[in-house]
């Protein structure tokens, strides 16, 4: 766990990365599992070491989408505004979506209350929440544009970009809702993208 923190996250203070090692459990959580449901308190927030992680939210007709995709180690996974904002910690944990699991994945879990002890008193600490936040700021906010100022065509090739890989660990429907499209549209561009001679070798 030590050389988790220390390599994957960047922390250098000895004594932080034990503390966080000693609040930490690494889990193995299996494909299909959720971390946690919307609407529901959950006190644990995880740090992804390997696998695939979807937050996924509850449209207004009742459909899933896809909100965010974890993939890369040392990814933080909370239910909710773990992180500071505006100096203060928000202590409501109840989650705003789900987090599913895609494919087998290892996690560090960490309790909310422990972590945020832990969080709050070195400059390191802070530091690695700032880095963290802007992360998942800057994620969404690239999301929202590609959204909004990308046909279809170019949202998909900005996943294929941004999620490296991806493309094939993640059924379509997932990646199609993460980019406002439908499931045939995605489909259909994949088709084309691959070309005749990679679509009959398929």
């Amino acid at each position: 766990m030590e050389q988790f923190f220390r390599q994957v996250l960047g922390l250098k203070d000895a004594q932080l990365i034990q503390t966080l090692a000693s609040i930490s459990r690494r889990e193995v959580v299996k494909k299909g599992e959720l971390l946690f449901r919307a609407g529901e308190r959950h006190d644990c927030i995880y740090f992804l070491k390997s696998g695939i992680v979807c937050g996924m939210i509850l449209s207004a007709d009742g459909q899933l989408l896809t909100d965010c995709i974890a993939f890369l180690p040392g990814e933080l996974i909370m239910p909710s505004d773990f992180l500071p904002q505006g100096g203060a910690l928000h202590m409501d944990m109840s989650a705003y979506y789900s987090a599913e699991v895609i494919e087998d994945s290892a996690l560090f879990r960490l309790p909310v209350a422990a972590a945020r002890e832990v969080l709050a008193n070195t400059p390191e600490a802070v530091q690695l929440q700032n880095r963290l936040l802007i992360y998942w700021t800057e994620r969404h906010w690239q999301l929202k544009l590609a959204k909004q100022q990308m046909p279809a065509l170019e949202r998909y090739q900005w996943f294929l970009k941004q999620y490296p890989g991806l493309i094939d660990r993640i059924p379509n429907k997932y990646i199609a809702s993460f980019l406002g499209m439908t499931p045939v549209t995605l489909s259909r561009l994949r088709r084309n993208l691959r070309g005749p001679e990679q679509t009959q070798r398929g």
